[in-house]
């Protein structure tokens, strides 16, 4: 494996703990400005918006300047994002530099994902994206649960001072070993728009916005959850946060791995899989809303079951089958 693969990974490390940390220590932040938590919920809501529009867009805009140069400015920009997050004297402010954050760690992920795969060789392609990927699962594995904690003793802010610093690292490590890399033709967003109008990946894209909408929905809660229902310490909460980050990074590892083998096997063992795979989630949902219940929150129930709905449905023939297989 390429050795500057990693380098795109630590970057995407400091991008992920950006957006995930704040469902973390969203009471923290809720209690510094005196507001709600529903309203300091918000952060991560107009975060995930924006990041889903800007990285295409971003991408296709910038689409001619070397790769090098425009990776290198992205991380300025997330690094000032993440310095002025520090200092920012209230809510709206916060708010204005959340879609900063989000607009560059889009386009660093983004970007991290189109050099790693031109860096490699093909039959290592997989593998590179898979631990791009990890990267950003790293942060919930120790960014997250740490970041809880020196939020507990040092308070929030400190954390994005943290994030800075690392990305400063990123910028220098860039700077030495990562090669000039041109721009070139990308994929125009009419283009794009197009192709989900297909039942494959229109499926597709349908199952992957109910999975990530239940996945944040308890995200984005689960510390005043666990807080107020479970009445856990910062301790036991980082604790949670670390075996959810653990599952994760192990997911993409597997993943990673197993889609060298992908195109090798026939349909009817794809379908296994993805069966499998589908049946196993959409339980754990299900398990998870009825633990909700107990709790009479009825729109986390429904969002569960229809979470679990959704990855059934696109395991079943008429979705997301043996999609994508070529990368």
């Amino acid at each position: 494996m390429n050795g500057k693969v990693f380098i795109l990974a630590l970057s995407t490390i400091a991008a992920g703990l950006v957006e995930l940390i704040v469902g973390g220590i969203l009471p923290e932040i809720a209690d510094d400005f005196h507001i709600s938590l529903s309203s300091a919920g918000q952060l991560i809501t107009v975060f995930a918006l924006i990041y889903a529009i800007a990285g295409p867009v971003l991408l296709v805009l910038t689409a001619k300047i070397e790769r090098k140069k425009l990776y290198l400015m992205t991380l300025f920009i997330f690094f000032l994002g993440n310095i002025l997050t520090y200092f920012a004297p209230n809510f709206s402010v916060m708010m204005i530099l959340r879609i900063i954050s989000a607009m560059s760690t889009a386009l660093i992920v983004v970007l991290s994902l189109t050099i790693a795969a031109k860096i490699v060789s093909p039959a290592h392609q997989a593998k590179a994206l898979g631990l791009i990927y990890m990267g950003i699962s790293s942060s919930l594995v120790l960014g997250v649960p740490v970041g809880i904690l020196i939020s507990n003793t040092f308070g929030w802010r400190i954390i994005f001072l943290g994030i800075a610093v690392v990305s400063i690292g990123s910028m220098i490590l860039i700077a030495l070993f990562l090669e000039r890399i041109p721009g070139g033709k990308t994929v125009p967003l009419k283009t794009q728009l197009k192709a989900v109008a297909s039942a494959k990946i229109g499926t597709a894209h349908l199952a992957t916005l109910f999975m990530l909408a239940g996945h944040y929905t308890l995200y984005a809660y689960f510390t005043p959850f666990l807080e107020t229902n479970l009445h856990l310490s910062s301790y036991w909460i980082s604790i949670c946060y670390f075996v959810f980050g653990i599952a994760a990074i192990s997911g993409g590892a597997f993943g990673g791995s197993f889609r060298i083998n992908w195109d090798q096997k026939s349909n009817h063992h794809r379908y296994q899989y993805i069966c499998s795979c589908a049946c196993c989630s959409a339980v754990f949902h299900i398990l998870f809303s009825c633990l909700l219940a107990s709790h009479d929150d009825l729109g986390s129930v429904k969002l569960g079951i229809g979470t679990a709905a959704a990855e059934l449905f696109d395991s079943n023939g008429s979705g997301n089958f043996g999609y994508p297989t070529k990368l």
